[in-house]
């Protein structure tokens, strides 16, 4: 929904009343920002698995579609083959249950009725175990499917171009904090990287045109708002950003 505020303004005399959407950006609302590399690509190692080569080096230039480095899938295929092995062993534990239901229910119609409730109650709890069971199948199936794509898909590519920014062998930092294991930054184009606050985050918009003026003479340049970090991003210490 657009939202509009009212504005007085005093002209030849008379007061003026119009209204102004706060999605434009006026000429008095300005931003600070910096130059920055126009992409970041960070990649992760899948959870569980381990690089068998890696064909690039810190500093490197790459292109879309460059292996960048390949995946040990000799160790992630013992663990899908575990995975598939875990996931039968419940099914023949589903079918060991509806066995047991069956007998105790034949069992309970011959019974004297004094009898009945014990045999109830033990079909019941086969049947709470079977939903148990099958909702962990598929919580399996799930672990799965990730685990047969990362065995099909073991080489790992880079998606732009650039330069491989950083490489963390250990994957964390000097204080155990997680790092990407790899990054690349785009070469070719940049971008300018600013911040706004609660106040004035409502003018602006994805595709909002917008001027950028430099700091050190009165260059300009004109583009538009590409994308909008809601989260927060890097905002350093300021709890007020």
């Amino acid at each position: 929904m657009r939202r509009w505020r009212l504005l007085w303004l005093a002209a030849a005399g008379e007061e003026r009343r119009f209204r102004v959407s706060l999605w434009e950006i006026s000429p008095a609302d300005r931003f600070p920002g910096i130059v920055v590399a126009g992409q970041t690509e960070s990649i992760k190692l899948d959870e569980g698995m381990t690089v068998k080569e890696r064909y690039v080096e810190e500093g490197q230039q790459v292109n879309p579609g460059d292996v960048l480095f390949i995946y040990d899938t000799e160790a992630a295929q013992l663990t899908l083959e575990q995975t598939r092995l875990e996931i039968q062993s419940m099914k023949n534990s589903i079918d060991d249950a509806n066995a047991q239901i069956k007998d105790l229910t034949a069992q309970r119609a011959a019974a004297p009725e004094s009898e009945k409730l014990s045999y109830t109650l033990e079909i019941q709890t086969l049947e709470t175990n079977i939903r148990e069971t099958e909702y962990n199948i598929n919580l399996k199936q799930t672990e799965l499917t990730r685990q047969e794509a990362a065995v099909e898909q073991s080489e790992v590519k880079s998606t732009i171009q650039g330069i491989v920014s950083d490489i963390s062998e250990s994957g964390t930092d000097s204080s155990g904090n997680p790092l990407p294991y790899m990054t690349i930054t785009e070469t070719g184009s940049m971008r300018v990287k600013g911040t706004l606050n609660e106040m004035n985050r409502n003018l602006l918009y994805e595709g909002v045109p917008v001027t950028i003026r430099s700091r050190i003479d009165d260059s300009y340049w004109t583009g538009t708002l590409s994308s909008i970090n809601w989260d927060g991003g890097d905002l350093g210490t300021n709890s007020n950003g």
